[in-house]
């Protein structure tokens, strides 16, 4: 069932708008760094407001991709 609710809570952000700094600030997480835990990935971000609504939309768009069979969706999701 986590898989199903993982799957559920990122495609319930499919549609939202992510601001383009924002899409800019995670698409240049350096590739070598990758895979991040989730945890790791946000706060590298550095976002004034919270990251995650925009990496669960830019998830939906294939823009990188997270493990939503590793357990409920955390800091240490990949």
């Amino acid at each position: 069932m986590t898989t199903e609710a993982n799957a559920n809570l990122d495609w319930s952000h499919r549609d939202r708008p992510v601001p383009v700094d924002l899409r800019m600030r995670v698409l240049r997480i350096p590739i070598d760094h990758r895979p991040l835990l989730l945890g790791r990935l946000l706060d590298a971000i550095r976002s004034d407001r919270d990251p995650i609504a925009g990496v669960l939309t830019m998830a939906c768009s294939d823009l990188l991709g997270i493990d939503l069979t590793c357990g409920p969706l955390g800091p240490l999701s990949l």
